[in-house]
């Protein structure tokens, strides 16, 4: 009897944390998003750049459908990752990302590098609060000759004003509860 009410307390608890998680969804607009019915929120993921400097502004909505987007990156399912972060297209030829530094790895990039600065603008709606997982290394393409060329993103802020969780100083995101800069970013 015993070993029955365990099973059915670990299949309970199974159905109970597929309802805790966020789902992935995949849009046919520039970014893509988590969402999670049980908290009622969700975060931006993937943006997808079309390599114009008019894309390297981008609007957060504040919303994904009614779920307000509380988070710059997040996990969806049981703890996948799902950064925040640019989708260079093809034309970069990026297939890849690092954190080496070519200063402290020379190495590793003994056929050269470049490192290209990109800063994209962005702005955030009332909901948002929090960085949970941002892309910060290098996006990597590597070139005829073999020298590699380095992407490094970085981010200017804004923030609506009517925001209470956080707001944007020169570029940079705080915590208006703390007054302390957001960590997890990337800025200029």
């Amino acid at each position: 009897m015993k070993k029955m009410y365990m099973i059915g307390l670990l299949i309970l608890v199974s159905l109970l944390s597929g309802c805790t998680t966020y789902e992935h969804v995949i849009t046919d607009t520039a970014f893509n998003y988590g969402y999670s019915k049980f908290y009622n929120e969700a975060f931006v993921g993937e943006y997808r750049w079309d390599g114009t400097e008019t894309g390297m502004h981008l609007s957060i909505p504040d919303a994904y459908d009614t779920y307000p987007i509380t988070s710059l990156g997040g996990y969806f399912g049981s703890g996948f990752p799902t950064p925040f972060r640019i989708k260079f297209p093809d034309s970069y030829g990026v297939t890849g990302i690092t954190s080496i530094e070519p200063e402290e790895n020379p190495r590793y990039y003994e056929n050269g590098y470049e490192i290209i600065t990109l800063t994209f603008y962005v702005s955030l709606g009332i909901y948002l609060k929090e960085a949970k997982n941002v892309t910060l290394e290098y996006y990597t393409s590597e070139n005829e000759d073999l020298s590699i060329t380095l992407y490094q993103v970085y981010y200017y802020f804004e923030v609506d004003s009517n925001n209470p969780y956080i707001y944007a100083k020169d570029g940079k995101l705080y915590s208006i509860e703390t007054d302390e800069l957001l960590e997890g970013l990337s800025y200029l």
